[in-house]
């Protein structure tokens, strides 16, 4: 088992001090939605925070408040001690605690109309090519597997249930989603179940994909990100994978050898706020 955590307020990576000081001290800051007014007298320091839109993580959680303007407060360093302590509790408290967890990854219904996800059925061994540049994938439950091969690909608000009828080795390369050379992708709250059929959840060996609150699943590894250098040697470059969770992963496709991410050689990536659960499909 393993969690990778940084500590960052979001949205933007702003650090915030008070200092209490003799003086009067009247500062407003605006970070990106969030107003704070600070002002200090001797040891008085009075704080309002106005959270419109956005999101948090780490010991920073959003609940709900009648009483403030937008219905959402944010309430900081309100982590239960037993979450600092990890174990059990820390597993079956992920969100709680801070962490990316079922609830908080994947589809979010309540952008997509009447709340739910448009079926687009068919064979789970299928690949559906988008090939055509800045192209939107949203509110579905796709059945199949997708390949990218445009640029500026969006997938958001996505289930997708993949699975290519391959097993052991015969299924090294494939991902429920495949970023081929030359694409680029973001790829955001999609559910992703790879059904003990697809090497990887997200196969990357584009030019760059940005990964957030994705929930992963029933997979060799979650992604991999291979230089294809024969194409270029900047195959698989340029990665984020933010605030998603990795779970319940399968060894009976490519070598089994089991990785929440995976790569043979990639620049300039950055792995922020997942959790990654090393449990076995079932």
């Amino acid at each position: 088992m393993k969690i990778l955590r940084t500590r960052n307020l979001r949205p933007g990576r702003a650090t915030i001090t008070i200092r209490q000081s003799s003086i009067y001290v009247i500062g407003l800051i605006a970070v990106l939605g969030i107003s704070m007014l600070v002002i200090s007298k001797a040891s008085t320091i009075s704080l309002q925070i106005e959270a419109e839109n956005g999101a948090s993580d780490g010991i920073a959680k959003v609940v709900n408040d009648q009483t403030a303007s937008g219905g959402k407060a944010i309430i900081f360093g309100s982590v239960n001690s037993k979450c600092q302590q990890g174990g059990a509790y820390l597993w079956s408290h992920l969100e709680d605690c801070g962490w990316a967890g079922p609830n908080n990854t994947g589809p979010k219904l309540s952008e997509c109309s009447g709340g739910v996800l448009i079926k687009n059925s068919g064979s789970l061994s299928r690949v559906i090519d988008v090939n055509k540049d800045n192209t939107t994938i949203s509110c579905q439950d796709i059945s199949g597997c997708i390949r990218a091969t445009g640029n500026n690909i969006v997938i958001k608000n996505v289930k997708i249930t993949c699975n290519t009828g391959l097993v052991g080795t015969a299924a090294n390369g494939r991902g429920s989603i495949y970023i081929e050379n030359g694409a680029s992708a973001t790829i955001s709250n999609v559910e992703i179940n790879g059904s003990k059929g697809v090497h990887a959840c997200i196969w990357h060996q584009g030019k760059s994909v940005n990964i957030e609150s994705i929930n992963c699943y029933g997979a060799d590894d979650g992604v991999f990100s291979w230089a294809d250098v024969a194409y270029s040697q900047t195959t698989g470059d340029n990665f984020t994978i933010k605030n998603s969770y990795f779970h319940d992963f399968t060894n009976k496709t490519s070598n089994g050898h089991i990785d929440g991410y995976q790569t043979e050689g990639a620049n300039n990536g950055m792995i922020d706020h997942n959790t990654f659960y090393r449990q076995l499909y079932t």
